[in-house]
């Protein structure tokens, strides 16, 4: 068992090996590169890999280490949520004060409502050109005349009965898988060109105001 030197001791060998490191420089640089280069041709050897992984394992498996981990870890990651959440607060805060006092805010109703407006006018070109540029109409009739024969209305002449039909037979033919993977290949490119419409729209129209 290596014997624990005093501080008196460990002092005096700082003070010394200080001493030596000043009065020569060049061989302290060259004793320390010649230590690093041992040191890295060791630290790639299977035996440095298997004692490393032998002592990380049993320090792991060391219920006094783990406590210690744990409390480590739930340190760091509440200090960093809480950063976090900091900078999220100040940055809405800062954020929520600017569009507060401008006239016309990202969060003001005027804004929300232009949003909506785009929204609109986007989704109704994208559909338009999902009829006009596709065989999306004939794909319908032709699934909802399917659908209708397949199952076909089989109640009495309650209207209410038959209007809950008709709804059937709708969501059927909207979630009917071909009718879904034609609109959906269609409207990934269709929508990202329809804000491109949009917004060359608003900018010519502000060009001219």
């Amino acid at each position: 068992m290596t014997k624990k030197q005093s501080p008196e001791t460990i002092a005096k060998r700082n003070a010394s090996l200080a001493a030596w490191r000043a009065a020569n420089p060049e061989r302290y640089r060259e004793r320390q590169a010649k230590c690093a280069e041992k040191l890295r041709a060791y630290t790639q050897t299977k035996e440095f890999a298997a004692k490393s992984s032998a002592r990380m394992k049993a320090r792991h498996a060391d219920p006094e280490w783990q406590k210690v981990r744990n409390a480590r870890s739930s340190k760091t990651m509440k200090r960093t949520w809480e950063e976090q959440r900091e900078r999220m607060l100040s940055a809405n805060k800062d954020n929520f004060i600017k569009n507060q006092s401008a006239a016309v805010g990202i969060f003001s109703s005027a804004s929300e409502e232009k949003k909506r407006v785009a929204a609109r006018w986007i989704m109704r070109r994208a559909q338009s050109a999902l009829r006009t540029d596709t065989e999306f109409n004939e794909l319908w009739v032709y699934t909802h005349e399917r659908l209708r024969a397949e199952k076909p209305y089989e109640g009495d002449h309650d209207s209410s009965n038959y209007l809950d039909y008709l709804s059937w037979l709708g969501k059927a033919t909207t979630s009917d898988p071909a009718i879904c993977d034609l609109a959906g290949r269609f409207l990934r490119d269709a929508i990202p060109r329809a804000a491109s419409e949009w917004r060359a729209a608003q900018e010519a129209q502000r060009a001219v105001g």
